[in-house]
C-alpha cells in the first residue's frame, strides 16, 4: 500500500515511470525491487519539469542515500513533493 496517486493528467502521457503500486510503504520506507528502481528517472541534482499528481522519480541525497519523490496533489492546479527513503527489497534465490 503507498499514497502515490494515479497520473490521470493528459500531460503525463510524455513520461515513463514504472507502476507505481509495486512500491511499498514500510516502516517508514518506499520499498521497491531493484528493477523497479532501475526504471525511476534519477533527479538527483534537480527536479523534474511538468508537474502533475502522480509523478514519481529517485534522488541521490548523498549522506541520506537514495529517494523516492512524487507529486502530490494539494487543492486546485497545486502540488507538493513528498519523499521517502528507498529501500531494496531482497531478491529471493531460487524463485
Amino acid at each position: 500500500m503507498n499514497d502515490i496517486p494515479e497520473m490521470t493528467d493528459p500531460l503525463s502521457k510524455g513520461w515513463q515511470q514504472p507502476d507505481s503500486s509495486k512500491i511499498n510503504f514500510v516502516g517508514g520506507f518506499a520499498e521497491m525491487s531493484q528493477n523497479i528502481f532501475e526504471e525511476l528517472g534519477e533527479y538527483s541534482m534537480s527536479i523534474p519539469s511538468g508537474v502533475y499528481p502522480g509523478k514519481v522519480w529517485k534522488a541521490n541525497k548523498k549522506q541520506k542515500g537514495w529517494w523516492l519523490h512524487w507529486f502530490a496533489g494539494k487543492g486546485e492546479d497545486r502540488c507538493v513533493i513528498l519523499g521517502l527513503p528507498i529501500r531494496i527489497k531482497p531478491t529471493v534465490e531460487g524463485g
